[in-house]
């Protein structure tokens, strides 16, 4: 089995829906749904704080995050380049299964 790395984006992505899934979602809930380490937690969590993709909720010993307005944004931005991405494959993908057809030229 060969490994399958991510992009950045991809990761984003996956964070912000395990966000979005869990109300009130945790570091580790979110480390878990979106299949990161803490260390990939820690620099991909920033960024989406950073982006204002996030808010990071202080509950006494607690911090929960939620999922704001510009990151439900970037989701939807995000499926619909996967939506492109996959059409622009399975064009290329039906342009190799159709022959070139010459014409015939009848004398």
């Amino acid at each position: 089995m060969t490994a399958k790395y991510r992009s950045g984006d991809m990761i984003i992505n996956n964070i912000l829906s395990a966000v979005d899934r869990n109300y009130h979602a945790t570091k580790t809930k979110v480390m878990y749904g979106s299949y990161i380490s803490f260390l990939q937690a820690q620099k991909y969590m920033a960024i989406c704080l950073d982006m204002n993709f996030i808010q990071q909720i202080e509950d006494g010993d607690r911090s929960y995050y939620i999922l704001l307005p510009r990151g439900n944004e970037f989701m939807q931005a995000y499926q619909k380049i996967l939506e492109v991405k996959q059409e622009t494959e399975e064009d290329k993908v039906k342009a190799r299964l159709v022959p070139e057809v010459k014409p015939i030229h009848i004398y």
